[in-house]
């Protein structure tokens, strides 16, 4: 039978010490004074939440029966049909299945194990040659990373050239890599060079997930907006576990199978996710992929090796209609990864937004100047007082002004509703 989410998870949960004076937890209006869990019943009854429930019953349900497969006639041809939240939802439902994630290690994709630290690689499939080599390459990607990170050197295209075959050398493009990172197993496509190198350095985001796990605290709400293959959404998991609850958006069919495994084999069942771009409108748009990425894809046509025939349709909802009738009283910390299209996912967000204690964001203007200015990115912002520069070199916090963001080409944001200078480490 299928199994609802825990009544604990609906249940509203005590804000930590950080956010304590933020939102307030009651809500206008209440006859008691007492927090409520969610602005609308959620009662199977409400024919508003019946699709909802079900996704949240199937979701778990598909998980812990390892993922049963469904006919391929059953799903819906990619752009066909009126967007809906339940088109979302059904989406949700099927292709979760019937892109078997159990069936990854099954199909001919080959399987490479790296474990440990500095990414050791298993020997049983690999020659000491290769082991050696491939040592050689991470140790040269760990010192690029830590000189040229986040400059105008790393944005060379030579430079990404040269990392990229250098990558490649040591890891097949078209195997699966399961790296061993903060705790958790992580299956990782082999032909991601954004992510895949500092996985397995061990210094993939660090100071950014450091920062999100002295946010976070048991029975919190977290969104991952732009999940790609799950890390930030697992940390979450682990951090507001038991009782809190994770909610996770990724539109990349490849990357939603790979995010489910990825929950899968790590155990983890308070994720809810949702196969689904985010926006400022409900809709179909077309994805551009990046070759040699897993984590840049993006509704925004960045650079030049998107190419025309890497490209897919997408659905698309906004935040305050996929909570439109369950919205939580508190969303105590969102991340919103999403490759240029950050300022659409503010606009289709100010209920959600009004309810955020904190924001990580990335900030890159030159990828939204098509549609916004970085004034209206500004305001878009405005539910924040306090933003702060996050500095992945120096692993630092730095008062973010007005005109920072007129300065800044690229930077990761954190946006807060509380002063946290000083709190955060």
């Amino acid at each position: 039978a299928t199994r609802p989410l825990s009544p604990a998870i609906l249940a509203p949960h005590p804000p930590s010490p950080l956010c304590r004076q933020l939102v307030n937890r009651s809500q206008p209006g209440s006859a008691d004074g007492q927090p409520l869990g969610f602005e609308a019943t959620d009662d199977l009854s409400n024919e508003a939440a019946q699709p909802r429930r079900a996704l949240q019953q199937k979701s778990a349900l598909s998980r812990r029966n390892n993922l049963r497969s469904v006919s391929s006639s059953d799903e819906r041809a990619p752009g066909t049909g009126p967007t809906s939240l339940a088109n979302i939802e059904t989406t949700s439902q099927k292709v979760l299945p019937n892109h078997a994630h159990s069936s990854l290690a099954q199909e001919a994709i080959p399987q490479n194990k790296f474990e440990g630290s500095g990414g050791e690689v298993n020997s049983y499939d690999k020659s000491f040659a290769h082991r050696t080599f491939f040592r050689i390459a991470l140790s040269s990607i760990r010192v690029m990373h830590k000189f040229f990170y986040n400059t105008p050197i790393h944005r060379l295209g030579f430079v990404t050239r040269t990392y990229e075959r250098l990558f490649h050398l040591a890891v097949d493009r078209n195997s699966m890599v399961e790296v061993s990172f903060e705790g958790l197993m992580l299956m990782v496509p082999g032909k991601d060079i954004a992510m895949l190198p500092s996985l397995l350095n061990h210094t993939y985001e660090a100071y950014e997930l450091q920062l999100l796990k002295q946010l976070l605290s048991p029975g919190m709400t977290f969104i991952d907006v732009g999940a790609n293959v799950g890390l930030y959404s697992m940390v979450g998991a682990r951090c507001v576990s038991p009782n809190g609850t994770v909610y996770s958006f990724e539109p990349v069919p490849e990357n939603f199978d790979i995010l489910n495994q990825n929950l899968l084999n790590n155990g983890i069942a308070n994720v809810e996710t949702a196969q689904a771009a985010i926006g400022d409108r409900a809709g179909t748009f077309s994805m551009y992929l990046e070759d040699n990425s897993a984590c840049t894809h993006s509704l925004v046509k960045l650079r030049d090796s998107y190419r025309p025939d890497q490209k897919i349709e997408v659905e698309a909802i906004t935040l305050d209609g996929y909570f439109q009738d369950r919205m939580p009283i508190i969303i105590d910390t969102m991340k919103i990864d999403v490759e240029g299209y950050e300022a659409q996912v503010l606009s289709g967000a100010p209920m959600v937004l009004s309810r955020t204690n904190h924001l990580l964001i990335e900030y890159e203007p030159g990828a939204f100047k098509s549609t916004h200015t970085i004034a209206q990115f500004i305001e878009l912002l405005e539910d924040f007082p306090y933003i702060y520069g996050i500095n992945e070199r120096s692993h630092s916090l730095s008062l973010f002004d007005r005109s920072d963001f007129y300065e800044s080409t690229y930077l990761n944001l954190l946006a807060s509703k509380s002063d946290l200078l000083g709190t955060l480490s």
